[in-house]
């Protein structure tokens, strides 16, 4: 919340340095890809944005989109099929039909490295 109010006030280097600080709390406390923490990433990211910072910007919000879509994609296999068309129907790529199958085998998805 002091974040928020810190980047609403202009002072964006100190919203961001505490974002940053909930992030390392978050990741170790709910572990990294948690929807609180994807949430707060997001709010990193407009906050350069905001400080005219673009490509750290999208640097955060393609980390805070990853988090969302891992976090979805765990929920698929239990979404309705009406729910899953329409989340996947916004999807761009090949990633809705992965995430669809992997839904239909109520799989997982595991990372490859």
């Amino acid at each position: 919340m002091l974040a928020s109010i810190l980047k609403n006030e202009k002072k964006l280097q100190e919203s961001i340095d505490l974002y940053k600080e909930a992030i390392e709390i978050l990741n170790g406390t709910l572990g990294k890809g948690h929807r609180t923490t994807s949430i707060i990433l997001g709010h990193l990211a407009s906050c350069y944005r905001a400080k005219g910072e673009g490509s750290n910007a999208i640097k955060f919000l393609r980390k805070s989109f990853k988090s969302i879509s891992l976090e979805v994609s765990r929920n698929l296999p239990l979404m309705t099929g009406a729910e899953r068309f329409q989340y996947l129907d916004m999807q761009r790529g090949p990633e809705p039909l992965l995430l669809n199958l992997v839904a239909q085998q109520g799989n997982e998805p595991t990372k490859a490295e």
